[in-house]
């Protein structure tokens, strides 16, 4: 029965959703229903098997969540976003970018040399593990295991990084996603891609594989989505089709779950896909019963959670590179979520439980109303104003922050992605060298406040010519 009200509060939220947003399937709070919604569907569809049964305290919980991105939504909504600074209309429609050549080649040379040296990084670590012969898929499922589970042996293995790659990785990672912006706007414009950006793109897509994380080839995905969209309202001022635009995105996840399962072989993980659905319910409806099984289950009251410091797990990425730089062991040594639970009949159904979990872990019930309001904040607001203006300079910066954190909306469903991503020492690098590529290369200048530093004439961009 629980299960059941829950479905049905989450389709009256995202009903409610879609008539605020006049049908924006993209926007925030729909994305957020929506999500919630295929979650919920996955564990009526799984019920039985998995005997799944759901307390009063996760509908409360999950209401709070869908509650607060609706207000926020509403707020964004009523609140103006003016194109017009005069009586004529600013053009929003993207323009051709040119990115010289040379940019693109020196990037691509970076981006082989980080890959060799992570590979011997990789053969460095089997070494000292103890299996230096293995293969490169069995390397890299070494290595993604240890950094997840088993950090304080990785941490005693005392393999050192090497400096190329720590130099030159966030650099690379930063430079293939400004390539990815080009190219999609690029793309919009003249309905054509450079063979050069195509590289760039697939070199940080092998670099993501070798790192044994998944999680950025969705992000590179979603962030291509985004894009799209944007600069589809941008061009025609208004959703046309945007129930095509919805089957489209909901044929591309399926391919991409399919895309998703391939390159567990690709990591040396095959044998994590044995029960295919099974597989499926892991990522796709057991986030929602690991946090009912939580929730129904601790000893977490209204004001106190179970955290021994102040938001221990809600913001343990920035206390991990907090301890680091200061060598606070206590930082760095914070137990992460890592607990595998099972379902009420004894089967092991994973160990992700929703972005949820650690509001009530740190704060008890009282903090989830105010850290999804931060992250509902965020999305609502600067989602209307990705489609609503225009930022300033060749690349728009605050589009292109907001299309690499959708992929952390997507996922709320599934952990606490929003905390961990903007908190976390590899984004603070992206945001900080995406801005400083963006200016010296596109702008050819840095700005601090009414300072500006120019290092040579403006590139410009060019209009499409048909």
């Amino acid at each position: 029965m629980g299960l059941f009200i829950l479905f049905l509060i989450t389709l009256l939220f995202w009903g409610l959703n879609y008539a605020i947003t006049k049908g924006d399937f993209l926007a925030p709070s729909n994305i957020f229903c929506e999500m919630f919604f295929l979650y919920e569907l996955v564990c009526v569809i799984g019920q039985s098997y998995y005997a799944i049964t759901i307390h009063p305290e996760t509908i409360i919980v999950m209401m709070c969540g869908l509650t607060v991105f609706t207000v926020f939504q509403l707020m964004a909504q009523s609140k103006s976003y003016s194109t017009y600074k005069s009586s004529r209309p600013i053009d929003l429609s993207p323009q051709l970018i040119r990115l010289p050549s040379m940019y693109v080649y020196m990037l691509i040379v970076l981006q082989i040399g980080t890959i060799f040296f992570f590979i011997r990084y990789l053969q460095a670590i089997a070494a000292a593990w103890g299996s230096g012969g293995s293969s490169l898929g069995e390397m890299i499922s070494l290595y993604d295991t240890m950094t997840r589970f088993w950090t304080t042996i990785f941490r005693n293995l005392h393999v050192a990084v090497p400096m190329f790659y720590r130099i030159f990785n966030p650099i690379t990672a930063a430079g293939s996603y400004i390539v990815l912006y080009v190219a999609i706007n690029n793309y919009m414009v003249s309905k054509k891609i450079k063979l050069s950006y195509v590289i760039v793109i697939g070199l940080q897509c092998v670099l993501i594989l070798l790192n044994g994380s998944r999680s950025p080839l969705l992000r590179l995905v979603t962030m291509v989505i985004m894009l799209l969209y944007v600069f589809y309202y941008r061009i025609h001022k208004r959703k046309q089709n945007n129930l095509k635009f919805f089957f489209k995105l909901v044929g591309t996840i399926f391919l991409l779950g399919i895309f998703m399962m391939i390159t567990l072989f690709m990591m040396g993980r095959a044998s994590k896909i044995d029960n295919v659905l099974g597989y499926f319910f892991t990522y796709l409806g057991a986030p929602i019963v690991n946090l009912d099984t939580f929730l129904s289950g601790s000893n977490v009251s209204f004001w106190q959670g179970l955290s021994n410091m102040f938001g221990e797990h809600t913001f343990a990425s920035l206390y991990s590179y907090i301890g680091k730089l200061f060598d606070i062991d206590s930082f760095t040594n914070i137990e992460g979520i890592n607990t595998f639970s099972f379902s009420s009949n004894g089967i092991e159904i994973g160990n992700v439980y929703t972005t949820f979990y650690p509001f009530v872990y740190d704060f008890g019930y009282a903090g989830v109303l105010p850290m999804i309001s931060i992250v509902a904040a965020y999305y609502t607001f600067s989602y209307k104003r990705v489609l609503k203006k225009k930022g300033r300079g060749i690349i728009d910066f605050r589009l292109f922050i907001y299309s690499y954190l959708f992929n952390d909306l997507i996922m709320l469903t599934f952990s606490n992605r929003f905390f961990e991503t903007v908190l976390d020492a590899p984004f603070i690098k992206h945001f900080l060298f995406s801005w400083l590529l963006i200016q010296i290369v596109f702008e050819h200048s840095l700005n601090f406040g009414k300072y500006r530093f120019k290092f040579g004439g403006s590139m410009r961009s060019l209009k499409s010519t048909k």
